[in-house]
């Protein structure tokens, strides 16, 4: 039996042109380390506590729901009485691990690793008088989280949308334009550290990562990879 190639995401090539050191994850290349760090590994750590890193999350599962059922599926989901209002992020547990971001009150984007997917798909209701509706946004959809004390700066150099703390907290989202291309901003805090997921079409995934890093340099802010996530959520 043929093994399935690895996916890669829409920013790899550019990746590689920055020294990626790419490994298999969950079915898709992606950056471990980048070899312009490679003399000293902590220091795309050093990125996320003193500026901002820039980590590829195209792997993300990405589901978008949409229809007049959403808030019947979200509170069977929350659990009685519970609700959401549009721009809220929930983090929850079930029927997998995601985040749960309402874009209006009848779209909401769950993201989710690609291995909780599933989960969330078998949960969904099917057939043609379901109200509820869902697209697997996954390969359609890149994604670059910043994350670090510099990362609202970097991303204010990026879009007109106010990101400051007292506009857009943890845990909120929005739909806005960035580096001049509609995009879904979702804030999800990793610890003390301000971390934002930004979304946009695949087609421009090499575009968006070259304007990040170029808004970045001036702030010190670099690519890091899975390694250095990881330590950061140890």
């Amino acid at each position: 039996m043929l093994a399935t190639p690895a996916k890669k995401s829409a920013m790899h090539h550019k990746q590689l042109a920055n020294g990626a050191q790419m490994v298999e994850r969950d079915g898709w290349l992606q950056a471990c380390h980048y070899s312009i760090h490679q003399s000293s590994p902590g220091e795309e750590s050093l990125l996320l506590q003193e500026s901002c890193g820039i980590f590829d999350i195209s792997p993300t599962g990405k589901l978008l729901l949409q229809g007049e059922e959403l808030g019947g599926f979200l509170g069977r989901v929350l659990g009685a009485g519970a609700a959401m209002q549009p721009g809220e992020v929930l983090r929850v547990s079930s029927p997998g691990d995601g985040l749960l971001s309402l874009l209006a009150p009848d779209e909401c984007l769950v993201l989710c690793s690609s291995q909780e997917a599933p989960e969330w798909l078998a949960a969904l209701p099917e057939g043609a008088a379901s109200c509820l509706h869902w697209l697997d946004r996954t390969s359609g959809l890149a994604g670059v989280r910043l994350t670090g004390p510099k990362a609202e700066q970097l991303l204010s150099k990026l879009t007109e949308l106010d990101v400051s703390p007292e506009s857009f907290p943890d845990l909120r989202c929005a739909q806005t334009r960035c580096a001049e291309i509609h995009g879904t901003l979702v804030r999800a805090d990793l610890g003390t550290l301000p971390s934002y997921d930004l979304y946009f079409p695949r087609d421009f995934g090499e575009y968006m990562w070259d304007a990040v890093l170029e808004s970045g340099e001036e702030l010190g802010a670099g690519p890091v990879g899975l390694d250095a996530m990881k330590r950061l959520q140890t």
